[in-house]
């Protein structure tokens, strides 16, 4: 059977009838999407996919039978060439198996629509450009290569720590940011001078256990921020989920992170990039700071890194090759930056810019 990239062909898969309807109706608004069927569990999953040959895969998590990661396991052995792509639930268990699902080859995740604390909008945004980025990563073999490669390759070492440092990197990041990202922070090596702040936009059950994850793989120590924790040189420090984070310099040559409350009336993206560059600005000055604006939906970040940018900092937009969604970095290399980059080359970049 010949099947043509486009419309990308997709099995919607989830034990919830109503929730399998409200996918399919989403994603049926698209019309380089084509819904070719559902599964109601893991095991109708797996003989749907051998039937219909989708191109990608939409898999919930907690189902009867055989539940999404057995699924997933399955797939990657039985049909490689199908893109995962996780629905989960913001629970704590939800989160830790959409971050295994993500390790075990799933290009990225989108919360479950549907309840009422959601906006329906933003979830049918986040999932039609999940699924056509993550169709679009499947057409270039070699960079879903690469990433899985970046996991086990990696040389883990102990890094020193200072509250001194000269300049500090934020990296801004969002949908299709769990796997992207590991094109990147493996990569920085244990001497990194520089502190890091990774802002992704990700639920707060999500973060501890992303922070984790990424300290496995990293020669950089990686964690979760906590209110008015240091910033310190050898650390990656994932903003919490849930909550803007602002710079502020609590003694001369001493700074911190504050975790402030995000109301999303106004802040439609959590973490805020641009708020968090923002007080980042006020109290180093733009010049001491290097922007890196990945994948994502919307233009969160582009903006403050632009002003960073032109202000004397460093500002490095990912290359439209490598994003899940180009979105974020677009609005940034449109606007103006030093440097567009394909994901795997920005932790040389980097090192470069030393």
């Amino acid at each position: 059977m010949v099947v043509k990239n486009w419309p990308c062909r997709v099995l919607v898969v989830d034990d919830s009838a109503l929730m399998r309807r409200s996918v399919r109706q989403i994603l049926e608004k698209n019309r380089r999407i084509e819904v070719v069927g559902t599964a109601r569990d893991g095991e109708d999953a797996l003989v749907k996919a051998r039937e219909l040959k989708p191109q990608l895969i939409t898999l919930d998590i907690n189902m009867p039978k055989m539940d999404g990661l057995t699924c997933l396991a399955h797939l990657q052995e039985e049909s490689p060439d199908i893109t995962v792509v996780m629905v989960s639930s913001l629970t704590d268990a939800g989160a830790s198996a959409t971050l295994e699902a993500i390790e075990l080859g799933a290009v990225g995740y989108v919360a479950k629509p549907g309840t009422m604390s959601m906006r329906l909008e933003q979830v049918e945004e986040e999932i039609i450009e999940t699924v056509l980025g993550a169709h679009k990563m499947s057409l270039q073999p070699q960079r879903r290569l690469r990433t899985t490669a970046s996991k086990v390759t990696t040389d883990v070492s102990t890094a020193t720590s200072s509250s001194r440092f000269d300049k500090l990197l934020l990296i801004g990041i969002s949908t299709g940011g769990p796997s992207t990202i590991m094109d990147v922070l493996p990569y920085l090596p244990a001497d990194y001078p520089y502190p890091v702040i990774l802002l992704q936009h990700m639920p707060a059950t999500f973060t501890a256990g992303f922070a984790e994850r990424l300290d496995r793989y990293c020669p950089l120590t990686v964690r979760e921020s906590k209110n008015n924790i240091e910033i310190q040189t050898g650390t990656v420090t994932v903003i919490h989920g849930g909550i803007n984070a602002e710079i502020r310099q609590e003694r001369v040559g001493h700074f911190q992170i504050r975790h402030r409350k995000a109301d999303p009336k106004y802040f439609y993206y959590i973490p805020n990039i641009d708020f968090t560059i923002g007080t980042t600005i006020k109290c180093l000055g733009a010049k001491r700071i290097i922007v890196v604006i990945m994948t994502g939906i919307g233009d969160d970040g582009a903006r403050a890194a632009n002003h960073v940018h032109r202000q004397g900092g460093i500002a490095i937009a990912e290359e439209k090759s490598t994003c899940v969604v180009f979105g974020m970095p677009k609005v940034l290399a449109d606007l103006g930056c030093d440097y567009v980059e394909p994901s795997h080359a920005i932790a040389s970049r980097l090192e470069k810019l030393l």
